[in-house]
Protein backbone atom coordinates (compact mmCIF):
# COMPACT_ATOMS: atom_id res chain seq x y z
CA UNK A 1 0.00 0.00 0.00
CA UNK A 2 2.82 2.42 0.89
CA UNK A 3 4.56 1.66 -2.41
CA UNK A 4 1.31 2.20 -4.32
CA UNK A 5 0.75 5.60 -2.67
CA UNK A 6 4.35 6.59 -3.40
CA UNK A 7 3.99 5.57 -7.05
CA UNK A 8 0.78 7.61 -7.44
CA UNK A 9 2.45 10.63 -5.83
CA UNK A 10 5.44 10.39 -8.19
CA UNK A 11 3.21 10.12 -11.27
CA UNK A 12 1.12 13.09 -10.10
CA UNK A 13 4.25 15.15 -9.50
CA UNK A 14 5.63 14.35 -12.96
CA UNK A 15 2.34 14.98 -14.76
CA UNK A 16 2.32 18.51 -16.23
CA UNK A 17 -0.35 20.78 -14.77
CA UNK A 18 -2.88 22.00 -17.28
CA UNK A 19 -5.84 24.37 -17.26
CA UNK A 20 -8.74 25.34 -19.49
CA UNK A 21 -8.23 29.12 -19.16
CA UNK A 22 -8.22 30.71 -22.66
CA UNK A 23 -4.66 31.59 -23.78
CA UNK A 24 -3.10 30.45 -20.50
CA UNK A 25 0.47 29.11 -20.93
CA UNK A 26 -0.56 25.79 -19.33
CA UNK A 27 -3.66 25.25 -21.51
CA UNK A 28 -3.07 22.53 -24.15
CA UNK A 29 -6.48 22.95 -25.85
CA UNK A 30 -7.07 24.74 -29.15
CA UNK A 31 -7.68 28.09 -27.38
CA UNK A 32 -4.66 27.77 -25.06
CA UNK A 33 -1.19 29.28 -25.30
CA UNK A 34 0.88 26.27 -24.24
CA UNK A 35 2.58 25.82 -27.63
CA UNK A 36 3.88 29.40 -27.62
CA UNK A 37 5.03 29.05 -24.00
CA UNK A 38 6.90 25.80 -24.68
CA UNK A 39 8.80 27.25 -27.65
CA UNK A 40 9.69 30.36 -25.62
CA UNK A 41 11.02 28.19 -22.78
CA UNK A 42 13.06 26.17 -25.28
CA UNK A 43 14.64 29.45 -26.39
CA UNK A 44 15.66 30.23 -22.81
CA UNK A 45 12.81 32.57 -21.80
CA UNK A 46 11.75 32.23 -18.16
CA UNK A 47 7.94 32.44 -17.90
CA UNK A 48 5.97 33.24 -14.76
CA UNK A 49 2.22 32.80 -15.08
CA UNK A 50 0.13 35.22 -12.96
CA UNK A 51 -3.58 36.04 -12.68
CA UNK A 52 -3.70 39.26 -10.58
CA UNK A 53 -2.10 42.70 -10.53
CA UNK A 54 -0.37 41.97 -7.23
CA UNK A 55 1.28 38.84 -8.63
CA UNK A 56 2.27 40.63 -11.85
CA UNK A 57 3.86 43.62 -10.10
CA UNK A 58 5.72 41.32 -7.69
CA UNK A 59 7.05 39.18 -10.55
CA UNK A 60 8.13 42.28 -12.50
CA UNK A 61 10.02 43.59 -9.48
CA UNK A 62 11.88 40.28 -9.14
CA UNK A 63 12.50 39.95 -12.88
CA UNK A 64 14.65 43.06 -13.12
CA UNK A 65 14.83 45.65 -15.86
CA UNK A 66 14.82 43.23 -18.81
CA UNK A 67 11.32 41.81 -18.40
CA UNK A 68 8.34 41.64 -20.74
CA UNK A 69 4.78 41.87 -19.43
CA UNK A 70 2.21 39.98 -21.50
CA UNK A 71 -1.45 40.70 -20.63
CA UNK A 72 -4.21 38.80 -22.43
CA UNK A 73 -8.02 38.90 -22.28
CA UNK A 74 -8.41 41.57 -19.61
CA UNK A 75 -12.05 42.62 -20.25
CA UNK A 76 -13.52 43.81 -16.96
CA UNK A 77 -10.28 45.26 -15.61
CA UNK A 78 -10.79 48.53 -13.75
CA UNK A 79 -9.19 51.81 -14.77
CA UNK A 80 -6.94 51.91 -11.68
CA UNK A 81 -5.73 48.34 -12.26
CA UNK A 82 -4.96 49.15 -15.90
CA UNK A 83 -2.98 52.24 -14.89
CA UNK A 84 -0.97 50.14 -12.39
CA UNK A 85 0.15 47.80 -15.16
CA UNK A 86 0.85 50.64 -17.60
CA UNK A 87 3.08 52.31 -15.01
CA UNK A 88 4.90 49.11 -14.03
CA UNK A 89 8.63 48.49 -14.36
CA UNK A 90 8.24 46.22 -17.41
CA UNK A 91 10.71 46.94 -20.20
CA UNK A 92 8.09 46.07 -22.80
CA UNK A 93 4.34 45.42 -22.60
CA UNK A 94 2.43 43.15 -24.97
CA UNK A 95 -1.38 43.46 -24.65
CA UNK A 96 -3.30 40.73 -26.50
CA UNK A 97 -7.04 41.15 -27.03
CA UNK A 98 -7.01 44.15 -24.63
CA UNK A 99 -10.07 45.65 -22.99
CA UNK A 100 -10.95 49.36 -23.24
CA UNK A 101 -9.40 50.39 -19.90
CA UNK A 102 -6.01 48.80 -20.62
CA UNK A 103 -5.91 50.20 -24.16
CA UNK A 104 -6.59 53.70 -22.88
CA UNK A 105 -3.96 53.36 -20.14
CA UNK A 106 -1.26 52.07 -22.51
CA UNK A 107 -2.00 54.14 -25.62
CA UNK A 108 -4.56 56.93 -24.99
CA UNK A 109 -6.93 57.39 -27.90
CA UNK A 110 -6.95 53.70 -28.87
CA UNK A 111 -10.14 51.67 -29.09
CA UNK A 112 -11.63 48.59 -30.71
CA UNK A 113 -12.37 49.08 -34.37
CA UNK A 114 -14.82 47.48 -36.76
CA UNK A 115 -12.65 45.56 -39.19
CA UNK A 116 -14.15 44.29 -42.41
CA UNK A 117 -11.29 41.79 -42.66
CA UNK A 118 -12.63 39.52 -39.92
CA UNK A 119 -11.13 36.04 -40.40
CA UNK A 120 -8.74 37.13 -43.18
CA UNK A 121 -4.95 36.79 -43.34
CA UNK A 122 -3.31 40.22 -43.36
CA UNK A 123 0.09 41.41 -44.59
CA UNK A 124 2.40 43.56 -42.47
CA UNK A 125 2.08 46.79 -44.46
CA UNK A 126 4.48 48.65 -42.14
CA UNK A 127 8.20 48.95 -41.38
CA UNK A 128 8.13 47.48 -37.85
CA UNK A 129 10.89 44.84 -37.62
CA UNK A 130 8.69 42.26 -35.86
CA UNK A 131 5.83 42.64 -38.34
CA UNK A 132 8.19 42.53 -41.33
CA UNK A 133 9.75 39.31 -40.01
CA UNK A 134 6.30 37.73 -39.68
CA UNK A 135 5.08 39.04 -43.08
CA UNK A 136 1.52 37.70 -42.52
CA UNK A 137 -0.87 37.45 -39.55
CA UNK A 138 -4.31 35.95 -39.07
CA UNK A 139 -7.09 35.14 -38.72
CA UNK A 140 -7.88 38.82 -38.30
CA UNK A 141 -10.37 39.94 -35.64
CA UNK A 142 -12.07 43.18 -34.63
CA UNK A 143 -9.08 45.42 -35.39
CA UNK A 144 -7.91 48.47 -33.47
CA UNK A 145 -8.05 52.18 -34.27
CA UNK A 146 -6.08 54.97 -32.63
CA UNK A 147 -5.59 58.72 -32.67
CA UNK A 148 -2.35 58.51 -30.69
CA UNK A 149 0.76 60.18 -32.08
CA UNK A 150 4.05 58.46 -32.78
CA UNK A 151 2.60 54.97 -33.31
CA UNK A 152 3.20 52.31 -35.97
CA UNK A 153 0.16 50.59 -37.45
CA UNK A 154 0.50 47.09 -38.96
CA UNK A 155 -1.68 44.35 -40.47
CA UNK A 156 -4.63 46.35 -41.69
CA UNK A 157 -5.87 49.32 -43.65
CA UNK A 158 -8.54 51.97 -43.70
CA UNK A 159 -8.00 53.07 -40.12
CA UNK A 160 -8.33 49.62 -38.53
CA UNK A 161 -5.25 47.52 -37.71
CA UNK A 162 -4.51 44.27 -35.90
CA UNK A 163 -1.23 45.51 -34.41
CA UNK A 164 -0.31 48.94 -33.03
CA UNK A 165 3.12 49.79 -31.59
CA UNK A 166 3.68 52.94 -29.52
CA UNK A 167 5.05 54.39 -26.31
CA UNK A 168 8.53 54.63 -27.86
CA UNK A 169 8.17 50.99 -28.95
CA UNK A 170 7.56 49.85 -25.34
CA UNK A 171 3.90 48.99 -25.93
CA UNK A 172 2.47 46.59 -28.51
CA UNK A 173 -1.26 45.94 -28.89
CA UNK A 174 -2.64 42.90 -30.76
CA UNK A 175 -6.36 42.82 -31.47
CA UNK A 176 -6.85 39.09 -30.78
CA UNK A 177 -5.29 36.06 -29.12
CA UNK A 178 -6.55 33.55 -31.71
CA UNK A 179 -3.52 33.75 -34.07
CA UNK A 180 -1.15 32.93 -31.19
CA UNK A 181 -3.18 30.04 -29.75
CA UNK A 182 -2.28 26.37 -30.13
CA UNK A 183 -4.73 26.09 -33.03
CA UNK A 184 -3.29 28.84 -35.25
CA UNK A 185 0.29 29.40 -34.04
CA UNK A 186 1.83 27.32 -36.86
CA UNK A 187 -0.19 29.15 -39.53
CA UNK A 188 0.94 32.16 -41.56
CA UNK A 189 3.60 34.25 -39.75
CA UNK A 190 1.90 33.96 -36.36
CA UNK A 191 4.71 32.00 -34.67
CA UNK A 192 7.39 34.42 -35.82
CA UNK A 193 5.40 37.41 -34.58
CA UNK A 194 4.48 35.83 -31.23
CA UNK A 195 8.01 34.63 -30.47
CA UNK A 196 9.57 37.99 -31.33
CA UNK A 197 7.05 40.03 -29.30
CA UNK A 198 6.87 37.77 -26.23
CA UNK A 199 10.55 36.80 -26.34
CA UNK A 200 12.09 40.26 -26.42
CA UNK A 201 13.69 39.62 -23.01
CA UNK A 202 14.83 36.59 -21.03
CA UNK A 203 12.09 37.10 -18.45
CA UNK A 204 8.37 37.03 -19.32
CA UNK A 205 5.47 37.70 -16.94
CA UNK A 206 2.44 36.07 -18.61
CA UNK A 207 -0.81 37.46 -17.19
CA UNK A 208 -4.32 36.22 -17.90
CA UNK A 209 -6.42 38.13 -15.32
CA UNK A 210 -8.78 36.24 -13.05
CA UNK A 211 -11.40 38.95 -12.56
CA UNK A 212 -12.93 37.33 -9.47
CA UNK A 213 -9.55 37.34 -7.73
CA UNK A 214 -8.82 40.87 -8.95
CA UNK A 215 -12.10 42.23 -7.58
CA UNK A 216 -11.72 40.32 -4.31
CA UNK A 217 -8.18 41.63 -3.88
CA UNK A 218 -9.34 45.21 -4.41
CA UNK A 219 -12.11 44.74 -1.84
CA UNK A 220 -9.72 43.22 0.72
CA UNK A 221 -7.25 46.07 0.22
CA UNK A 222 -9.93 48.69 0.87
CA UNK A 223 -10.97 46.92 4.07
CA UNK A 224 -7.42 46.65 5.36
CA UNK A 225 -6.77 50.30 4.59
CA UNK A 226 -9.82 51.41 6.58
CA UNK A 227 -9.21 52.47 10.16
CA UNK A 228 -10.86 50.26 12.81
CA UNK A 229 -12.86 53.13 14.29
CA UNK A 230 -14.26 53.95 10.84
CA UNK A 231 -15.43 50.35 10.44
CA UNK A 232 -17.31 50.47 13.77
CA UNK A 233 -18.93 53.88 13.09
CA UNK A 234 -21.68 52.57 10.72
CA UNK A 235 -22.71 49.96 13.27
CA UNK A 236 -23.00 52.59 15.98
CA UNK A 237 -25.09 54.81 13.68
CA UNK A 238 -27.37 51.88 12.79
CA UNK A 239 -27.86 51.07 16.48
CA UNK A 240 -28.73 54.70 17.22
CA UNK A 241 -31.33 54.80 14.41
CA UNK A 242 -32.84 51.51 15.61
CA UNK A 243 -33.17 52.75 19.20
CA UNK A 244 -34.72 56.03 17.99
CA UNK A 245 -37.25 54.10 15.88
CA UNK A 246 -38.27 51.96 18.83
CA UNK A 247 -38.60 55.02 21.08
CA UNK A 248 -40.71 57.02 18.64
CA UNK A 249 -42.68 53.98 17.48
CA UNK A 250 -44.03 53.31 20.97
CA UNK A 251 -45.30 56.90 21.21
CA UNK A 252 -47.13 56.86 17.86
CA UNK A 253 -48.63 53.37 18.26
CA UNK A 254 -49.01 50.63 15.66
CA UNK A 255 -49.16 51.33 11.91
CA UNK A 256 -52.61 51.55 10.29
CA UNK A 257 -53.20 50.44 6.69
CA UNK A 258 -54.68 53.17 4.53
CA UNK A 259 -56.06 52.94 0.98
CA UNK A 260 -54.14 55.07 -1.52
CA UNK A 261 -56.01 58.03 -2.99
CA UNK A 262 -54.28 57.75 -6.37
CA UNK A 263 -53.21 54.69 -8.35
CA UNK A 264 -49.83 55.21 -10.06
CA UNK A 265 -49.49 53.50 -13.45
CA UNK A 266 -46.48 51.35 -14.38
CA UNK A 267 -45.41 53.75 -17.14
CA UNK A 268 -45.23 56.66 -14.69
CA UNK A 269 -43.25 54.52 -12.23
CA UNK A 270 -40.77 53.59 -14.98
CA UNK A 271 -40.31 57.25 -15.96
CA UNK A 272 -39.83 58.23 -12.32
CA UNK A 273 -37.14 55.63 -11.85
CA UNK A 274 -35.44 56.75 -15.06
CA UNK A 275 -35.34 60.35 -13.79
CA UNK A 276 -33.82 59.21 -10.49
CA UNK A 277 -31.15 57.18 -12.28
CA UNK A 278 -30.34 60.14 -14.53
CA UNK A 279 -30.09 62.60 -11.65
CA UNK A 280 -27.91 60.23 -9.58
CA UNK A 281 -25.62 59.48 -12.56
CA UNK A 282 -25.44 55.85 -11.44
CA UNK A 283 -24.32 54.55 -14.83
CA UNK A 284 -22.95 51.33 -13.35
CA UNK A 285 -26.32 50.37 -11.84
CA UNK A 286 -28.15 51.26 -15.06
CA UNK A 287 -25.72 49.17 -17.12
CA UNK A 288 -26.21 46.21 -14.77
CA UNK A 289 -30.00 46.48 -15.17
CA UNK A 290 -29.74 46.65 -18.98
CA UNK A 291 -27.41 43.66 -19.14
CA UNK A 292 -29.52 41.56 -16.75
CA UNK A 293 -32.79 42.38 -18.54
CA UNK A 294 -31.33 41.59 -21.97
CA UNK A 295 -29.89 38.28 -20.79
CA UNK A 296 -33.18 37.39 -19.09
CA UNK A 297 -35.17 37.96 -22.30
CA UNK A 298 -32.63 35.97 -24.35
CA UNK A 299 -32.76 33.13 -21.80
CA UNK A 300 -36.54 33.05 -22.15
CA UNK A 301 -36.02 32.17 -25.85
CA UNK A 302 -34.02 29.10 -24.81
CA UNK A 303 -30.75 30.23 -26.46
CA UNK A 304 -28.86 30.49 -23.17
CA UNK A 305 -29.84 28.47 -20.08
CA UNK A 306 -30.52 30.43 -16.92
CA UNK A 307 -27.52 30.49 -14.61
CA UNK A 308 -25.07 29.83 -17.48
CA UNK A 309 -21.47 30.79 -16.77
CA UNK A 310 -19.66 33.56 -18.60
CA UNK A 311 -17.91 31.50 -21.29
CA UNK A 312 -21.10 29.61 -22.15
CA UNK A 313 -23.08 32.85 -22.50
CA UNK A 314 -20.46 34.39 -24.81
CA UNK A 315 -20.04 31.29 -26.96
CA UNK A 316 -23.77 30.66 -27.42
CA UNK A 317 -24.57 34.26 -28.32
CA UNK A 318 -21.60 34.52 -30.70
CA UNK A 319 -22.82 31.34 -32.39
CA UNK A 320 -26.35 32.74 -32.70
CA UNK A 321 -25.33 36.15 -34.08
CA UNK A 322 -22.80 37.87 -36.36
CA UNK A 323 -21.21 39.75 -33.45
CA UNK A 324 -17.67 38.59 -32.43
CA UNK A 325 -17.30 36.83 -29.10
CA UNK A 326 -14.94 39.55 -27.80
CA UNK A 327 -17.62 42.21 -28.30
CA UNK A 328 -20.30 40.12 -26.63
CA UNK A 329 -17.99 39.55 -23.65
CA UNK A 330 -17.42 43.31 -23.39
CA UNK A 331 -21.17 44.01 -23.66
CA UNK A 332 -22.14 41.82 -20.71
CA UNK A 333 -18.95 41.66 -18.63
CA UNK A 334 -16.94 44.74 -19.57
CA UNK A 335 -16.35 47.80 -17.44
CA UNK A 336 -19.26 50.08 -16.54
CA UNK A 337 -20.03 53.12 -18.73
CA UNK A 338 -18.68 56.41 -17.46
CA UNK A 339 -21.01 58.83 -19.26
CA UNK A 340 -24.54 59.06 -20.69
CA UNK A 341 -23.16 58.58 -24.22
CA UNK A 342 -21.35 55.38 -23.25
CA UNK A 343 -24.51 54.10 -21.52
CA UNK A 344 -26.57 54.86 -24.64
CA UNK A 345 -23.98 53.08 -26.80
CA UNK A 346 -24.16 50.00 -24.56
CA UNK A 347 -27.97 50.02 -24.77
CA UNK A 348 -27.79 50.21 -28.59
CA UNK A 349 -25.33 47.31 -28.73
CA UNK A 350 -27.49 45.14 -26.47
CA UNK A 351 -30.56 45.98 -28.56
CA UNK A 352 -28.73 45.05 -31.76
CA UNK A 353 -27.68 41.71 -30.28
CA UNK A 354 -31.21 40.98 -29.03
CA UNK A 355 -32.69 41.84 -32.43
CA UNK A 356 -30.33 39.41 -34.15
CA UNK A 357 -30.98 36.44 -31.86
CA UNK A 358 -34.73 37.15 -31.87
CA UNK A 359 -34.84 36.41 -35.62
CA UNK A 360 -33.75 32.81 -35.02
Amino acid sequence: MVLLIAAVAIVAALTPRTSSTPFAPDNPSATGGRALAQVLRAQGVQIQYVTTNEEALSALAKGGAETTLLVAKDFGMSRSQAKELAGSSASSILAIDPGPELMEALLPGTSAGDSGAYGDVLRAGCDDADAVAAQTYGPAARGLSTTADGVTRCFGAGGTYSMIVGGDSRVTLLDAAAPLTNEHLASNGNAALGLRLAGKHRSLVWMVPDMLKMQQGAADSSIVATRPWLISTPFAAFLAVLLAALWRGRRFGPLIAERLQVVVGPEEIARGRARMYRSSRDYEHCAALLRAATLSRISAQGLVPRGAHREQVVQELARASTIPAQWIDAMFYGSAPGSPNELQELANQLQQLENEVRKL
